[in-house]
């Protein structure tokens, strides 16, 4: 059984590719002076750094948070099923296999739409150091109910029991015996 099918993969790795081309272009594009760094909720600039303190953190972060995933991914066998929040039909020895699938893929999902997220949250800087001022303040609501809705969506089915496979009989039942 693959690790990933193949759709979530390339999901995540054209996710993964977005972040580095905004990473990309905002070092080339940001200048190495004074740049706002930081807003208040009505959008005005109330911090200011540099070039490296804005991107080169955010770089390590979302690094650090995609390693996290990474690790779990790689380890999500090892953990003991007390620990894992779903209904208790999932649980059963026909079904682990297929509850780890869907938390591998939830686990992937999550890493891109934290490539994505920060990459939005990128392009949202390096505008407002261009501009010198932040617009578009309203898109971060859809992302963040993009981000709510992407990774507690795929959740729910866990909560249910599992829809149960036609289970095939492996022997063939004896013909009735004659009657005397």
């Amino acid at each position: 059984m693959p690790l990933l099918s193949k759709s979530l993969l390339r999901f995540y790795l054209v996710s993964a590719l977005l972040f580095a081309a905004v990473f990309v272009w905002a070092q080339m594009t940001l200048p190495d002076g004074q740049i706002p760094t930081h807003f208040s909720a009505e959008g005005k600039i109330d911090g200011y750094g540099t070039k490296n303190s804005l991107i080169w953190p955010m770089l390590g972060i979302v690094l650090f948070a995609q390693i996290v995933l990474a690790v779990l991914l790689q380890f999500i066998h090892r953990v003991p099923l007390r620990f894992i929040n779903v209904h208790d039909a999932w649980k059963k020895k026909e079904n682990l296999d297929r509850l780890r699938a869907k938390i591998r893929g939830l686990l992937a999902l999550m890493g891109a739409v934290l490539w994505i997220d920060f990459a939005t949250v990128l392009f949202f800087m390096v505008a407002a150091a261009r501009a010198n001022e932040l617009r578009h303040l309203w898109l971060v609501g859809p992302m963040l109910i993009f981000t709510l809705v992407a990774i507690i969506a795929p959740c729910i089915p866990l909560l249910r029991a599992p829809k149960l496979l036609p289970i095939k009989p492996t022997v063939k039942p004896l013909p009735n015996p004659p009657k005397a």
